[in-house]
């Protein structure tokens, strides 16, 4: 089968044979075959069982799910999704201060799965009524436009900043409208968490819980601790957590394992600039097995889930076929499981990332002695866009 990095989803269901994938359910690595019917991942069968004629061989290769950065600075949008896929990011979630941003990251990030949030409370606006927020119109139009190219757009509301517990319930209303889920900013330092805490006499979490607003839906952005009483009704509501890797007093132990936190690891407000996620930092801080598990789901299922891509972050069937492929080298998985998926991706970029069923970046150049090995061996190489797959089970075609 003939890769094109720039084509289309197969017409045909084709598979990825013998793969070693990591299964986001047991946190192991697993062999199996990965079919693939158009954008999405069509079954899961045994290494070596599928019966379908087209597809690549995996042999020497890892797979892993695609990475999702949930909290993307909006200046990073100057990134062509391309760059951005050679990493390995496969999905994005950003908030903007209003609907120009909106509208030009949207512009900047096409191809790139993604979740834009608008702030309703914009800043330097004097207007009430939501703080100058945009019109409803103006949203569903934008709305519109963005769903038909894979991008979700949802209302956020700085809780910090209210005055009056109906600017919650509103923001709920323009939500509901849209058909999205509500985003929540929670104040970012002590004195904006003491200044809520002073006007309506409990935390802003608290708030959000009595108005009936925390519930399996609703997703908060956290740049501050948060207290064992926020952090057990998060727990009680289901309600999921963003906030970036590396938060002082960021929610970890065994009470925040029982709650769902999506991490952002490198492209978000703290790291503008630097493309690389900071995955090193998080496999050299990591102090156990449990921690690793957290850790990895935060950066894709539970990320997945925290940007309403419920379609994505774990390989399995009936989710999008969106699957990074590494060089298997002994050296960077001497430990398995979830601290072997932070591994690969602390050393070493993808050879391959297959985004909703299409090749987006193909094989780069190996950086060690096994590049002239590569180049003469009947293994499949599956990103090469002038590669023909050797497969003994497949047959070329083209894309």
């Amino acid at each position: 089968m003939q890769i094109n990095t720039q084509g289309a989803p197969h017409a045909v269901a084709w598979v990825i044979r013998d793969a070693e994938y990591f299964d986001s359910k047991s946190h192991q690595f697993t062999r199996a075959d990965i079919e693939i019917e158009g954008a999405y991942i069509g079954d899961i069968k045994p290494a070596r069982t599928s019966r379908l004629q087209d597809g690549v061989s995996a042999a020497g290769y890892v797979c892993t799910p695609g990475v999702i950065h949930p909290w993307v600075d909006p200046r990073m949008a100057c990134l062509p999704g391309a760059s951005l896929a050679g990493y390995g990011v496969t999905g994005l979630g950003t908030i903007c201060e209003n609907v120009s941003d909106c509208l030009l990251v949207m512009s900047a990030l096409r191809g790139m799965p993604m979740t834009v949030h608008v702030r309703l409370n914009d800043r330097g606006r004097r207007d009430t009524a939501m703080g100058g927020a945009p019109d409803n119109e103006v949203l569903l139009r934008i709305a519109h436009r963005g769903s038909l190219s894979g991008v979700m757009l949802r209302p956020l509301i700085d809780a910090s900043k209210v005055v009056s517990a109906q600017e919650l319930v509103d923001a709920a209303t323009i939500a509901a409208r849209l058909g999205a889920d509500l985003g929540v900013a929670l104040g970012d330092t002590y004195e904006k968490a003491r200044d809520f805490r002073e006007r309506f006499y409990c935390s802003e979490i608290e708030l959000l819980s009595f108005l009936g607003l925390l519930d399996a839906t609703a997703c908060l952005f956290v740049s501050a601790a948060l207290g064992r009483r926020d952090l057990d009704l998060v727990e009680k509501s289901g309600a999921l957590l963003v906030c970036p890797y590396g938060l002082p007093g960021h929610p970890r132990g065994a009470r925040a394992r029982r709650a769902h936190v999506a991490l952002e690891c490198g492209l978000g407000p703290s790291y503008v600039g630097q493309c690389a996620p900071r995955w090193l930092a998080m496999l050299d801080q990591d102090d156990g097995g449990a921690d690793a598990n957290q850790q990895v789901d935060g950066m894709t299922v539970d990320a997945a889930r925290a940007l309403g891509m419920t379609g994505r972050g774990m390989i399995a069937p009936g989710m999008h076929a969106d699957i990074c492929l590494f060089s298997r080298r002994q050296a960077h998985l001497s430990q398995l499981g979830s601290r072997g998926f932070l591994g690969l991706l602390a050393r070493q970029r993808p050879d391959a990332v297959l985004l909703q069923g299409i090749w987006r970046t193909g094989l780069g150049r190996l950086r060690d002695g096994q590049s002239e090995r590569h180049r003469r061996s009947d293994t499949a190489a599956p990103g090469g866009s002038h590669r023909l797959a050797r497969d003994p089970c497949a047959q070329p075609v083209s894309l």
